[in-house]
């Protein structure tokens, strides 16, 4: 829907589990990139990628840690959790 209407986030935070979709093999990679191309900025939590073994396997996104991610919410001016 993102892409239908034209508006986008300036970011979306991976973490916890979440940080499965940016990896290769991911069902919403191809959205992913799309959305990285449109300047959204795709930032994924280095500490939940080691916890799940997938630090080497990053397709899209800046990796950084809570601090970039609270950040991100903390400079936005509307944070909407999923």
């Amino acid at each position: 829907m993102l892409q239908e209407n034209g508006f986008y986030p300036g970011a979306i935070c991976f973490y916890a589990g979440g940080v499965k979709m940016v990896v290769h093999g991911s069902p919403v990679l191809d959205l992913l990139h799309a959305l990285d191309a449109k300047g959204v900025r795709l930032i994924i939590c280095s500490t939940c990628l080691q916890y799940f073994g997938l630090n080497d396997k990053v397709a899209v996104g800046i990796v950084g840690g809570m601090n970039d991610i609270v950040l991100a919410q903390w400079m936005a001016g509307k944070v909407i959790t999923l």
